[in-house]
This record gives structure tokens, C-alpha cells and sequence, in this order.
């Protein structure tokens, strides 16, 4: 089970800082709940698929990381805190 689904199927089941043996067991209820969930995301990443943007990377930099570092470094931190 990937690490994320097994943190989101801790979390609805009340896993927050309680002892195994005071949290209560999943009920069918919760397993379709998560079943539901999963099938939902499946079904909206086809339908993202389909329009050919399954994973969108839409922005565009107007800076590069040098000229970042090359504009700001030389600021002193007061100017910034303001």
C-alpha cells in the first residue's frame, strides 16, 4: 500500500495520536467509504486524460533562479521586513 493512502486510511479511522487499543475497528462502512473515494479519483483522472492534460503543467517563469539570486542577494533583509 503506498505510503499516502495508508496515512489517509489512518487518518479516517481516527488514527491521531490514540493507543491501538482505543481506537475503534473500521467498519464495512468506512471500506466503501475509501473504495468510493479511490474510484472517484480514478474516474477524474480519466476524464482529465481524455482532454489530454492528465497532469497539467500550465506555468511559465519570467525569472530564472540566477537572476533571482543575481537581483536579490545583495538586498540587506530589512528591505524585505517592511
Amino acid at each position: 500500500m503506498p505510503i499516502c493512502l495508508f496515512i489517509y486510511a489512518k487518518l479516517k479511522a481516527g488514527f491521531r495520536g490514540t493507543k491501538m487499543s482505543e481506537q475503534e475497528t473500521r467498519g464495512a462502512n468506512e471500506a466503501i467509504d475509501f473504495n468510493d473515494e479511490l474510484r472517484y479519483r480514478r474516474e477524474k483522472l480519466a476524464a482529465l486524460r481524455q482532454q489530454g492534460v492528465a497532469f497539467p503543467n500550465d506555468f511559465r517563469r519570467d525569472h530564472t533562479s540566477d537572476q533571482l539570486h543575481e537581483e536579490f542577494d545583495a538586498k540587506d533583509n530589512e528591505v524585505y521586513w517592511q
